[in-house]
Parts: C-alpha cells; structure tokens; sequence
C-alpha cells in the first residue's frame, strides 16, 4: 500500500520531467544544430581545410546549437515564483504543507528537469555533430528543414 503511492508519484514525476525533455530535444535538433550547420558550413569547412579536427571545427555550430536547447527551460526555471507559480507547489500549499518545504520540492524539480534537458541537449548536439562529419574529416551538410 505504502509503496503503490510512492511509485505512483516516482511515475508522475518520471512522466513529467520525459515530457519536458521532449522541447529541449526538438529545439536541438531542428532550430539548433541543423540551422546552425546550415548558416555556418563555411566556418566549419574553413576549419576544417586549414587542419582543424571535426570537434573542433564544429565547437561553434554546438556550442549555439546546446544554447538553443536549453534557453526555454532556463527561461521557465528563472521565472517560477515571479511570474507563476508551479502546480506542485501550489498544490502542497493547498494541501497545508509548509511553504517553504513545498518550495524546496519544487525547485528540486525544477533542477531536476533542467538537468535533464542539459543532458539530454547534450547528447543530441553532440550526436548530431558525429552524424555530420565523416570519418576523414568532411562536412555534410543536412538536408534543409522545411520552413
């Protein structure tokens, strides 16, 4: 009995912080990397030519692309408490918990969720950066997402 409703609220969790992975992770990809290799595929070759390896060449392209992904959960992280106020903390509230130890679930949440998206950003931007490099150190360019 005790542990049905803890597995109920580790899958309620489990769920939540999957669905906000899923905007850091189309933000990656399609507004990130794939336009980012698209505008600057003439740094990156440049790089590449004059002897840079692929990690470096495309340090740039992922650096931007990983800023992409994570700016919507950081923008939401950074205004809890200011401008709305989070279902899990307004709920304990309602519920008589104290404030403060409601807060502090909440922005163990928030930390929670933001840590994922930094890693799941990561390992999309990294991943992609390895789908468009060859082995022997050439571009190739994506096809061009549809506008």
């Amino acid at each position: 009995p005790k542990d049905e409703g803890y597995q109920k609220e580790a899958n309620r969790l489990r769920n939540q912080i999957l669905d906000e992975l899923m905007k850091p992770l189309g933000q990656a990809v399609k507004e990130g990397y794939i336009k980012e290799v698209l505008r600057l595929s003439g740094e990156v070759e440049a790089l590449l030519a004059l002897g840079f390896d692929r990690r470096r060449a495309a340090r740039d392209v992922t650096a931007q692309a990983l800023r992409l992904a994570l700016r919507p959960q950081i923008e939401v992280t950074r205004s809890v408490g200011m401008v709305f106020l989070p279902g899990a903390l307004t709920g304990m509230i309602l519920a008589g918990v104290d404030p403060l130890d409601a807060a502090l679930v909440q922005a163990a949440i928030l930390f929670l969720i933001l840590g994922s998206a930094a890693i799941t950003g990561l390992v999309v931007v990294l991943g992609g950066a390895r789908r468009f490099m060859t082995v022997d150190q050439r571009l190739v360019l994506p096809d061009q997402p549809a506008d």
